[in-house]
């Protein structure tokens, strides 16, 4: 069974363990409670005209208790990641730690990502874990970009350069991958 990690309001220490894999989902009611539903591109919710929105589902090991877990996260927090990455200084986001800051409840969710400047490789035993997330998650530990995803500004095919989906032709990022 795979765990989830929840951010929760305030300081999220964690570690990236592998690429995103993007999920496209409804946010439904049932019986008073709000619960997501994976999109399949014409599904039932799409044909209700339910709003559909990307997520990010990346496995993590959860500095809180050390153990690892699938994130689920949105846009903004997927491109703050995604800036430390493309920042000289910091690169590839699995070699060192990443604190997700949430704001509170009442107001409304932001979010913010800070990076920690220990840089540190993974143990062997939390690469072990981060295999044993992905085969659970049926999950590829290198990330193929499939021929629909097309960039929205110039039609171009997208591409993975470390953990983000770009257009080949003009370089902005595309979110189909």
């Amino acid at each position: 069974m795979i765990d989830w990690m929840y951010i929760k309001e305030g300081e999220n220490r964690v570690r990236i363990g592998g690429h995103p894999e993007q999920r496209l989902i409804h946010w439904i009611t049932v019986s008073s409670r709000t619960t997501s539903v994976m999109c399949e591109g014409s599904c039932q919710y799409c044909q209700n005209g339910d709003k559909v929105q990307v997520r990010f589902d990346v496995p993590v090991i959860d500095r809180f208790d050390s153990k690892c877990k699938m994130l689920r996260i949105g846009k903004q927090v997927y491109q703050g990641i995604r800036d430390f990455e493309t920042d000289v200084d910091w690169g590839d986001p699995r070699d060192y730690d990443i604190i997700i800051y949430r704001g509170p409840r009442r107001s409304q969710p932001w979010y913010y990502v800070a990076a920690i400047p220990h840089k540190h490789p993974l143990t062997e035993e939390e690469k072990d874990e981060i295999d044993r997330l992905l085969r659970e998650a049926k999950m590829p530990k290198s990330h193929k970009v499939a021929s629909h995803d097309k960039c929205n500004s110039c039609g171009g095919i997208g591409e993975m350069r470390g953990m983000a989906c770009v257009c080949k032709q003009c370089n902005n990022i595309v979110w189909g991958c």
